[in-house]
């Protein structure tokens, strides 16, 4: 029987995984501030979904306004 929350090792690796893949193991490995992985993942997500509209002219201009939008700035912290 596994116990309810193994460490990490050979036989149980998932626990180390799931952290390597997380956003805050991200951000602090490459030294950035969570905010822009964050934006930079929905931004991904949005140029993945906007391809299947990517003939039309109209569908383009909609993508660059959202993207500008999700890219916006970060003000930095006080």
């Amino acid at each position: 029987m596994l116990p309810e929350d193994p460490d990490p090792s050979g036989s149980y690796p998932h626990t180390e995984m799931l952290h390597g893949r997380s956003l805050t193991h991200m951000a602090h490995l490459h030294d950035v501030p969570k905010l822009h992985l964050k934006r930079l993942v929905r931004a991904l997500d949005a140029a993945r979904f906007s391809q299947e509209d990517a003939d039309s002219n109209h569908a383009r201009a909609q993508f660059l306004v959202k993207l500008q939008y999700i890219l916006k700035p970060v003000r930095p912290a006080h």
